[in-house]
């Protein structure tokens, strides 16, 4: 089987995969721990004989089990808290998508900490702007749902990512990164879902 090719690229988003290839090439070249399978639809990451319990193994990988979505992270029934993948994380405003300029708009997200949302879209739901012109409404697909298994790598220098002050008394730094997941915004067919 082949590696993908290194990203390219200087954006944000291409200086962070580049680093996630690197991390990946670097930590799963011949680890007794992961598997890598290529399917039709992309790679398959596989751990192999986890520690008990959900434990670190010695690519600093681990099985974890979503409780909580927040913002750029989530919590875990195991007290990690683990950073969203890049383009699911509520701290993007804006972005230029082949050329079109899109912003967006988080409705039902607290202003800051968990805070309470009574139709349970925070952090989950979001409104683009597409050009200024055209809007729609946006959800994660599939939805993170409590007890989801979660596979996340330990990133030494951090993800970039710190937790709400509301929650933690001060800003965390997030250490763990999610590095495998089904998720994306993804457009509602009923555009009035969550208004």
């Amino acid at each position: 089987m082949s590696r993908p090719l290194r990203p390219t690229g200087q954006t944000p988003e291409a200086n962070y995969m580049k680093w996630v290839w690197d991390e990946l090439n670097k930590q799963f070249q011949n680890s007794s721990t992961i598997s890598v399978d290529r399917k039709s639809n992309g790679y398959s990451w596989n751990v192999i004989n986890p520690l008990p319990g959900g434990g670190s193994s010695p690519a600093g990988v681990r099985v974890l089990t979503f409780n909580y979505s927040l913002g750029d992270y989530f919590t875990t029934t195991e007290n990690v808290n683990v950073a969203k993948p890049y383009k699911l994380r509520c701290s993007i405003a804006s972005e230029l998508i082949y050329g079109t300029p899109v912003s967006y708009s988080y409705p039902h997200n607290p202003s800051g900490g968990r805070g309470t949302d009574p139709l349970g879209l925070a952090y989950l739901y979001r409104v683009a702007t597409i050009n200024g012109l055209f809007v729609e409404n946006e959800g994660v697909c599939p939805q993170y749902i409590q007890g989801d298994k979660i596979l996340a790598i330990e990133v030494p220098g951090g993800t970039g990512v710190g937790t709400d002050v509301a929650d933690y008394g001060s800003v965390v730094p997030v250490t763990w990164q999610q590095i495998s997941t089904a998720q994306a915004w993804t457009r509602f067919a009923d555009q009035t879902f969550g208004t």
